[in-house]
């Protein structure tokens, strides 16, 4: 659920396989969900305060508020749940103005809390610090060893897991471009989603969307064909369209 949601924008097209009815159906379950989570958190529920925090982020049955978000994340902390600091290390290293440098370089502390209490999201996000130069001194090799071992899920919102796999073996920073591995790691995410998705994401990362590693046109350009063409495989066009090429 939740980094599914962040990218919305992507999946839109997956509300053509259900009715409006059912669509909508989702829609009030959502709104339930959120209520239901916010009564718990407001009894001091670690796990249900981060699962708000997570709805204030994506727009999970609430409008999408990012400052709500932070504040959620930072009560679920003060409770001490693991995932709450990766939480806003993703909130910091997705959303803050690279102009803001103190926000990366916090990031990066909250990461490393979440790892060292055994958070596999805090692994992800530990290792997206430690390839954006922003948050410090870069360390691809301990990226790349973190996110091999949050890979080892085949859970959703651990996708980002393989793909920024994919985009370091596409070639970032010391780490040789090595395109057998990179299209590996990009199958394994859209295995986990669909069809074309990490090439897109992967896209993205690369056309400078986020301030995480050097943007290169080239690459995202490339890397945004191969989604066109792995989600055309199976009838999906989406990647195809004027705006993402």
């Amino acid at each position: 659920m939740t980094f599914m949601k962040y990218i919305s924008t992507f999946i839109s097209l997956l509300t053509l396989f259900f009715s409006f009815s059912l669509h909508a159906n989702f829609e009030e379950q959502d709104k339930r969900k959120f209520e239901d989570t916010r009564k718990e958190a407001l009894n001091h529920n670690a796990q249900a305060q981060y699962q708000l925090a997570e709805m204030y982020l994506m727009g999970t049955g609430v409008e999408k508020n990012l400052l709500n978000a932070q504040l959620w994340a930072n009560e679920s902390i003060k409770n001490d749940y693991a995932d709450a600091y990766a939480l806003l290390a993703d909130l910091y290293l997705f959303n803050a103005d690279p102009y803001f440098k103190n926000h990366y370089v916090e990031a990066r502390k909250l990461a490393t809390i979440a790892a060292n209490k055994g958070s596999i999201r805090g692994k992800i996000s530990l290792a997206t610090t430690l390839i954006a130069p922003l948050s410090g001194e870069t360390d691809y090799k301990k990226a790349i060893v973190l996110l091999e071992e949050a890979a080892t899920t085949h859970q959703p919102e651990l996708v980002y897991a393989p793909i920024w796999l994919g985009v370091l073996y596409s070639g970032v920073g010391n780490v040789p471009v090595d395109t057998e591995k990179a299209n590996k790691w990009f199958a394994k995410a859209n295995e986990m989603t669909f069809e074309g998705f990490a090439q897109a994401m992967a896209s993205f990362m690369f056309s400078g969307q986020y301030h995480i590693i050097e943007p290169n046109k080239q690459k995202a350009d490339e890397l945004m064909k191969q989604a066109c063409e792995e989600a055309k495989k199976v009838g999906n066009e989406f990647y195809c369209q004027q705006e993402f090429n």
